[in-house]
């Protein structure tokens, strides 16, 4: 099986101002779920310089961090063990 690509489509997303994701700083909030440590250090190099990045290593572990922090985009893989991605 082969790997399937998206294209990463460049806008700006309209984030309130008071909330967890722009509070640290203006960038954009992106949660990245994986259970592989692997695939979510290079998702935080590729993404790291234009969002924010949170990095989860399960569902469970995803779950808590949305509701300490307002995210504007979730990538998760959908083939973990537990909770996946689709959960």
């Amino acid at each position: 099986m082969g790997v399937r690509t998206l294209p990463i489509i460049d806008r700006t997303l309209a984030v309130p101002p008071e909330t967890d994701a722009t509070r640290e700083d203006n960038r954009v909030a992106v949660l990245c779920v994986d259970d592989e440590v692997g695939n979510l250090d290079l998702l935080e190099r590729a993404l790291g310089r234009r969002y924010r990045v949170l990095t989860a290593g399960s569902g469970n572990e995803a779950v808590e961090l949305l509701r300490q922090h307002a995210v504007g985009i979730v990538l998760a893989d959908f083939r973990m063990p537990g909770m996946d991605g689709a959960d």
